[in-house]
């Protein structure tokens, strides 16, 4: 979508209009005998304007973006180019056509060439006087003048629809004025636009147009300027003058007493009984302050009004003011002064005449609803609310809901802030708050509407983090899957920077394999959960753990000796402080004691079976600082004898 700025730069390039429109689907011109004519086939164009004479109504206002000061000037010119306001014919050689209107644009898609109208009008914006344009279709071009002239307008009547009675220094405004000496003075302006008109215009080129002074804008181009002329007004039949285009036509109105001795108001049906719960809310001031705002209903008020000739009358409000062809204006300062219980007695005006409005008001006011309610603060098992203090509040009330009920928070207050902090929270976990605000009337208690939030706790940390199924060039992590948790992050701290590792669960539990290591080397890990909620992660603290890969050092076996029923390993002692030994039995590995003697260590297995064959595993150990570095297993088998 081409945005406001781009148009408008679009609409200023006005001083050569291109105007045309890429058809696919559009009907070809032909001729009588059915030929269509394509761009070369025309040997001439006349151009004849429909509207020659040009006044301020065709003129028109657009604004050029100019990029180096990034501001907009306004540019004025006179319309030539609409295609209604022109005749053009085209000579095909034997044969000719006149074109307007959309005809213009058809033609010039068949075609598969603009009109394209050259006016200067980029120069300078033309004065009074004649002006040529040049219009050129494909290689063809022709001229066509054009006047502008002061005004197109050859006469003007203008009557008002009814009896104008203008109220004596009523509606309008006093001016200050000179006379032809310089002497300064005053005098009241009357307001006569704001009565209602017939207007009737009749064009140079006789065109007649009749509207209502109010349509005449939209429909002719023009405004209408009403006034009283160089004079001041008094008490009987005075002139009136409204200027169009440069004619001014005069038409007759009255300047009267005002009929209207006195108006006073009252409302109907109770409206003039507000109530805080029902007939108010809080409004915001231009500081951005808040107050209570009362509502009431004008349309109920009426007024008993005494004329000067000593008749009385009781009119609805708007009936009254047709009648004078006024309005009521009441002075309603609930902005500057907040009303509060009691009468309150408003100031008011009508067509002169003062009055005034009074209302009856109970109920105190309630507080200001809560604002600015944000979580500003969470861990896994914690969080906070915040919101924004008002001065119509005694305090607030805050509650969670947890354990399928509302519980009370505690709430304290800094600046114009205040917070409450719901704690033993369970990680990863939505929780909604409700707070409102009070206030204090006595022994009563009013109270604002609820203010919802909803918020989550961040994941708890990953637990029972270990390392397990290492090899000298892998090393296996797993931990406890928890509920609350969406998913995992694992990482390892390899070749200066942290790599992510691909995470796998199944079961109650999770894990991770990091591969391509060093063997007998020490790598760190980290591990955290992450929670989506509602479409933002949240994550939870780190675990970390560090392990070893195993050394990739097997050990050198001395011998093996086997009785019926027990098997002995022995093997060259080498750099390990010790060594564990197990022998597969009964489906599964079990621990054999070790002896460490000079040069080499042993461990025995007893209780086998006579004839059968058993698989030994051994790995040695040492201690590096106070960590333990283990070895890959060494495997051997050994038949026991018959």
């Amino acid at each position: 979508m081409y945005s406001v700025k781009n148009l408008i730069k679009v609409m200023s390039y006005f001083a050569t209009a291109v105007i045309f429109i890429t058809a696919v689907s559009l009907f070809a011109m032909q001729g009588d005998d059915g030929r269509a004519y394509a761009a070369d086939a025309v040997a001439s164009i006349s151009v004849t304007p429909i509207q020659s004479v040009l006044d301020v109504s065709d003129r028109r206002t657009v604004y050029r973006y100019d990029d180096s000061t990034g501001k907009y000037s306004q540019i004025s010119y006179y319309d030539v180019y609409d295609y209604d306001k022109i005749k053009l014919t085209v000579d095909y050689g034997g044969y000719s056509r006149s074109y307007t209107g959309s005809e213009i644009t058809a033609l010039t898609a068949t075609l598969g060439a603009p009109l394209v109208i050259s006016d200067g009008q980029s120069e300078s914006v033309w004065g009074n006087g004649r002006h040529t344009v040049t219009y050129t279709l494909g290689t063809k071009s022709a001229k066509a003048v054009f006047t502008v002239a002061a005004t197109r307008i050859k006469s003007l009547s203008v009557t008002p629809m009814y009896t104008i009675n203008a109220i004596c220094n009523v509606k309008g405004d006093y001016g200050v004025v000179a006379d032809e000496n310089g002497n300064i003075s005053q005098r009241f302006e009357y307001d006569l636009a704001g009565y209602d008109y017939n207007v009737k215009i009749i064009y140079t080129d006789g065109t007649t147009v009749s509207c209502n002074a109010a349509d005449l804008k939209q429909i002719t181009g023009y405004e209408p300027k009403f006034s009283q002329g160089d004079k001041a007004l008094s008490v009987g039949v005075n002139t009136g003058y409204c200027t169009v285009g440069g004619i001014t036509a005069e038409f007759s109105f009255n300047v009267i007493e005002n009929p209207v001795k006195s108006v006073s108001l009252y409302m109907t049906g109770g409206a003039d009984s507000l109530t805080t719960g029902n007939d108010g809310y809080y409004a915001k001031k231009s500081d951005g302050s808040t107050y209570f705002r009362y509502i009431y209903n004008e349309t109920k008020i009426r007024a008993k009004v005494v004329y000067t000739n000593g008749s009385t009358a009781d009119y609805p409000i708007g009936e009254l003011c047709a009648k004078l062809h006024g309005r009521l204006e009441i002075s309603d300062t609930q902005s500057v002064q907040p009303w509060a219980a009691g009468a309150v007695t408003l100031p008011a005006k009508i067509n002169g005449i003062s009055t005034s409005l009074t209302l009856k008001i109970t109920g105190a006011i309630p507080p200001c609803n809560v604002g600015g309610l944000a979580c500003d603060g969470s861990s896994d098992d914690l969080l906070t609310v915040s919101w924004d203090t008002d001065s119509s509040a005694d305090g607030y009330t805050v509650e969670i809901y947890k354990g399928g009920r509302w519980v009370s928070l505690s709430v304290s207050s800094s600046g114009n802030k205040a917070r409450a902090s719901a704690h033993a929270l369970q990680g990863g976990s939505k929780y909604k708050f409700r707070v409102r605000a009070y206030r204090r009337s006595g022994s009563d208690t009013m109270y604002s509407d609820y203010a919802y939030i909803s918020a989550y706790t961040l994941p708890s940390a990953v637990s029972g983090l270990k390392a397990g199924n290492s090899s000298a060039s892998s090393v296996s992590l797993s931990w406890s899957k928890s509920s609350y948790a969406d998913g995992y992050t694992a990482e390892i701290y390899k070749g200066g920077q942290w790599t992510k590792l691909t995470v796998s669960s199944g079961g109650n539990s999770a894990s991770c394999t990091a591969s391509s290591l060093q063997s007998g080397a020490k790598y760190k890990f980290r591990v955290r959960a992450y929670k989506n909620a509602d479409g933002k992660i949240l994550y939870s603290d780190y675990a970390y753990i560090s392990a070893y890969t195993l050394i990739n050092e097997t050990v050198k076996f001395y011998k093996a000796e086997a009785t019926k029923n027990t098997v002995t390993i022995s093997w060259y002692k080498g750099s390990y402080d010790a060594y564990t030994a197990e022998v597969y039995k009964d489906g599964r590995w079990t621990k054999l004691t070790v002896t460490v003697g000079n040069g080499t260590a042993k461990c025995t297995a007893t209780a086998l079976q006579s004839g059968s064959a058993y698989k030994f595993r051994i790995k040695g150990y040492k201690k590096s600082g106070e960590d333990t570095l283990y070895s890959i297993y060494s495997y051997i088998s050994v038949n026991t004898l018959k």
